[in-house]
């Protein structure tokens, strides 16, 4: 066998080196890089070739890469396990694919294959899928907990960790690898979320009133802080997720009342747990009423059934409120909580939970309006504001047998 996949003076590629005799293993780089790493093109028995990249400058670096490889692609052959091995990205492109397919119907698959996407592309690319290992998955979850300060919480890395043995058990079952391997999320201290207390939350209120004051004179913006004002307050006052929000239409909202007759507004929203009914604070009855008369005047007419109630001029759903909310806080001086925890849209949620609790709405109820189950509450939210007076009257009461 001779080393014959090109003319050695092709003018694409230049300091060709043969590693192992015969052709087996090859070195050279490409001419028309501005900054060539070494190649490395191996040859078996039997086998069309099989180039792969050195990543490396250096030539005694890529000899060794190469005979490396060769060593270990002529074991394989051998005992007849597979010799094309694909890339991370490659089979991760390939598991997104399948995934918009068999959960098209999911509300949050998008955004999971989004954030794996964010975390995982640009740290296990260029990696053969067979080669992630235990190792490898430990210095990924070291690199996001110190990666730009953002320090992910625990949940976070639990949710990190359930979709990489996603792409893993995809790439087992494509015939990628033999085994997916144990993947155990070192244990973390459970985080109470970052919400948004009274304090914090009625600066926020306040810089939004004065935010939409100070832009009066232009339209856009305007507008954009218009509906950043109501996403605020409808979220923070109806506890539904950021992906139910962005879904949410005019035909999903209906009326409902108390067992005192008052009125409360219903949003009917499909998230990660199924499709559910979510009664509003009273608040938010105001809140509905105002953002569509925005909408009327803009189209002097009643908006379609169909349409996003968070839109662009448009009718184009907004995607997300992240930049405006961050740039909020941050004018109201709440973008961090007092343990330095930064907000996001998702505080929304937690900061509607914590409110709740502190006045005494059970468990169960909360869960059930939420979406999530008693035990994630219990998780999260249990051990905060205890001593919030609806709290304490509700852990001490007693009837009037025992206050004698």
């Amino acid at each position: 066998m001779h080393f014959m996949f090109m003319d050695q003076t092709h003018k694409h590629y230049i300091d060709f080196e043969e590693v192992i005799e015969g052709g087996r293993a090859v070195i050279y780089k490409r001419a028309d890089h501005k900054r060539p790493r070494y190649t490395a093109r191996i040859q078996l028995q039997n086998i069309t070739a099989i180039v792969r990249s050195t990543r490396t400058f250096d030539v005694s670096d890529a000899r060794s890469f190469a005979k490396d490889l060769y060593y270990e692609l002529e074991s394989k052959r051998r005992n007849g396990e597979q010799l094309r091995v694909p890339l991370f990205e490659k089979v991760f492109h390939a598991w997104a694919a399948q995934r918009r397919i068999k959960y098209a119907g999911k509300a949050y698959t998008k955004d999971d294959i989004r954030a794996a996407e964010l975390q995982f592309i640009p740290f296990f690319t260029g990696t053969l899928i067979s080669k992630i290992d235990v190792v490898m998955v430990d210095a990924f979850l070291a690199q996001r907990r110190v990666r730009d300060n953002l320090q992910p919480s625990f949940a976070t890395l639990k949710q990190d960790v359930r979709r990489l043995k996603s792409v893993l058990v995809y790439a087992k079952k494509m015939g990628h690898i033999k085994d997916v391997p144990e993947i155990e999320l070192p244990q973390g201290v459970i985080n109470a979320r970052p919400d948004l207390d009274g304090r914090d939350y009625k600066a926020l209120h306040t810089t939004l009133r004065r935010d939409i004051r100070a832009v009066e004179t232009h339209p856009s913006h305007h507008r954009d802080r218009q509906y950043l004002y109501y996403y605020i307050l409808i979220l923070a006052n109806s506890g539904i997720r950021t992906g139910e929000a962005q879904t949410l239409t005019w035909a999903s909202i209906f009326d409902t009342v108390t067992i005192d007759g008052d009125k409360r507004k219903v949003l009917s929203v499909v998230g990660k747990t199924g499709a559910r009914e979510v009664v509003c604070n009273e608040s938010v009855n105001d809140h509905i009423i105002r953002l569509k008369d925005l909408r009327i005047d803009e189209l002097k007419s009643e908006p379609p059934l169909s349409e996003p109630i968070f839109c662009h001029f448009d009718g184009s759903p907004i995607k997300s409120f992240k930049k405006s909310f961050s740039a909020a806080l941050k004018r109201a001086g709440v973008l961090y909580d007092r343990k330095g925890n930064k907000r996001v849209p998702y505080s929304l949620r937690h900061t509607y939970a914590t409110m709740r609790l502190q006045q005494g709405v059970s468990v169960y109820t909360l869960a059930m309006n939420m979406g999530t189950s008693v035990a994630m509450i219990e998780k999260y939210y249990g051990k905060v504001r205890m001593t919030a007076p609806a709290m304490a009257t509700e852990a001490t009461k007693m009837g009037s047998w025992a206050k004698k």
